[in-house]
């Protein structure tokens, strides 16, 4: 805002033109207070979002006598009241640059009272509800833009783990021709199964747009997400393309699985078949490449088991069902309710995963584990922290001499892993657990059908 924008009450004395609007013969001390007033108007407008926004709209009007000299301000705004002042310029000094008015030099009247205009300002407009505005929509009307990378690096880093969760989706974006490490949200429908926890107020992390801004943003947001917050990998091919990519080291720091069962049992090295319960597969076990991972700090291993769906290839057809059950994977109608016990599921596979994390600092469980299980594996990890190694050779052997008819494993826990035929339906509000983790506010009574009890 410049005197041409000041509206003005012209006397009927002579006048003259000037960018288009009358304006009366001013003495130059007066029009440089009007420019202070209104320079400061326009930056605060510009350059304060809290101030500026209560500001929006107001303009100058003076009211000039025969002689030219003012008579009084009056502060126009859309919506308010008229407010009349007088002012004067008054300075304790001499002014550096007598020619120039600076704002602070500038009273206001109020109640037969002199106060500095800024004081005067902040108690009318800044104590004032402003109008809902956004800090975008307020970037847009002034064409502003914020200088984020003007601040210092320790600030950024605060911005970017405040933008963070506590857990992030790592994918390689094969689709171009190089391959693009990226962080992605998995929110599609798999087999009926979507990737979230709604009951329980745990969501994947939603898309930023900081990376976006600039590729020094991007590394540094990267860098802060990669090494702040746990990879949590929902199939073994995102944790191999992860794995083999340079630039995605920091995302294996610490890690969470949250495999289907099937794939667990692949994560060992081990297939089910129609003739073999534990078929070697051709390439070596994928959990093998645990051992390999220097920077590995913490692995959690979160289990869940679901009954058995219809299979979206033919949704019509009762005799096609799918089931996530690693010897049930496809079949026909009497495997609807049959589903390996959980329980010692989830105990077979921590023995065969023991040689491979017997390194790691910290490994949690997660999900559908029954009690008796996690404080077995607790006091199974503290013997090995004590240097007594637990020997899972002969329960393997054990395992292997099982004949194919012994799986799926039938559950005789007291209370049943396959809750869906003691409960029935889900309540009203429920969900079926899904392959994501926990967020603290997690209530399993209360979100989870689960029993954990034996």
């Amino acid at each position: 805002m410049t005197i041409s924008n000041l509206q003005v009450r012209r006397p009927k004395a002579a006048s003259r033109c000037e960018c288009g609007l009358i304006l009366p013969r001013i003495p130059n001390h007066d029009r440089r207070v009007f420019d202070a007033i209104a320079s400061y108007i326009a930056n605060t407008q510009r350059n304060e979002f809290y101030l500026g926004v209560r500001l929006a709209g107001v303009k100058v009007d003076v009211t000039v006598r025969k002689d030219g000299t003012i008579s009084r301000f009056s502060f126009v705004q859309p919506g308010r009241p008229l407010i009349q002042l007088h002012i004067r310029r008054q300075t304790m000094r001499p002014p550096t640059t007598p020619s120039k008015v600076v704002v602070e030099e500038i009273q206001v009247a109020v109640y037969g009272v002199w106060l500095p205009i800024l004081t005067w300002i902040q108690r009318e407009y800044g104590q004032r509800d402003g109008p809902n505005y956004t800090l975008f929509d307020w970037w847009n009307s002034n064409g502003k833009s914020f200088r984020f990378m003007d601040l210092p690096r320790e600030l950024r880093d605060s911005i970017y783990q405040f933008t963070t969760t506590p857990y992030t989706w790592p994918h390689i974006d094969t689709r171009g021709e190089f391959k693009k490490h990226t962080m992605v949200v998995y929110n599609m429908h798999v087999s009926g199964v979507c990737y979230r926890r709604a009951p329980s107020g745990h969501a994947p992390p939603t898309p930023t747009t900081l990376p976006a801004v600039s590729k020094q943003v991007a590394a540094e947001f990267n860098h802060i997400a990669q090494a702040s917050t746990i990879s949590h990998f929902i199939f073994s091919h995102h944790l191999l393309g992860v794995i083999g990519h340079p630039k995605m080291a920091n995302c294996l720091r610490r890690i969470s699985l949250g495999f289907p069962n099937w794939i667990y049992l692949r994560f060992i090295g081990y297939k089910g078949s129609h003739n073999n319960a534990f078929e070697v597969l051709p390439s070596p076990p994928t959990i093998n490449l645990l051992r390999h991972i220097d920077t590995l700090e913490h692995v959690n291993f979160h289990f869940h088991t679901v009954p058995t769906v219809q299979s979206l290839d033919h949704p019509d057809d009762s005799r096609y069902l799918c089931s996530w059950d690693p010897w049930l994977r496809f079949g026909q109608e009497e495997i609807k309710t049959k589903v390996s016990c959980q329980k010692l599921f989830v105990d077979m596979f921590l023995l065969f995963a023991l040689d491979h994390v017997r390194h790691v600092p910290k490994v949690t469980l997660t999900g559908h584990v029954k009690n008796s299980t996690r404080e077995d594996w607790d006091r199974t990890r503290e013997r090995e922290r004590k240097g007594e190694q637990r020997d899972t050779s002969d329960f393997k052997a054990w395992l292997w001499k099982r004949p194919r008819e012994y799986f799926p494993i039938d559950c005789h826990c007291k209370n049943s892993c396959n809750y869906w035929l003691i409960q029935g339906p889900l309540p009203e509000g429920c969900e079926k657990p899904e392959y994501s983790p926990h967020d603290w506010n997690y209530d399993p009574v209360k979100h989870d059908p689960f029993i954990y009890e034996d």
